[in-house]
């Protein structure tokens, strides 16, 4: 899972900000690698813990969470949020579905070269949800 194209183009995004110690502190991320996923992590803000801002499951299947659950997790980021989910629906992810365990994902196998083509764009989405709300 480590050598997956998304998670090394990631890594090279975000370098020394992605870690797989410990609980992800302001501006980092947390990496969980598990025999057959991912998931990239957040501190939540609306209580203690991590939040997955998305996983990667069997190799096959990226997932996210919902508008809902981010704007939860993090109270102070809804302009952050927005982009986030606006860059994830171009995917074809629908969001916005109902359900508090609700997870929206979309098959990598179809979707992958769009996915690594936005990188660049990815990356700071992901590092705005990871700072502390009002900070540069």
């Amino acid at each position: 899972m480590r050598q997956h194209p998304l998670i090394v183009g990631l890594r090279d995004r975000l370098g020394g900000s992605m870690s797989e110690n410990g609980t992800p502190q302001d501006g980092h991320f947390k990496a969980v690698f598990t025999p057959t996923g991912f998931s990239l992590r957040v501190r939540r803000r609306d209580k203690n813990g991590p939040v997955a801002l998305f996983s990667i499951w069997g190799g096959k299947f990226l997932i996210f969470p919902t508008r809902t659950k981010l704007n939860r997790c993090l109270p102070g980021h809804r302009i952050e949020v927005e982009s986030y989910m606006s860059l994830v629906i171009s995917f074809g992810c629908d969001v916005d579905v109902e359900g508090h365990n609700a997870k929206p994902w979309i098959r990598l196998s179809d979707d992958l070269d769009t996915v690594l083509g936005e990188l660049d764009e990815i990356a700071p989405c992901l590092q705005a949800l990871a700072k502390r709300p009002g900070s540069q």
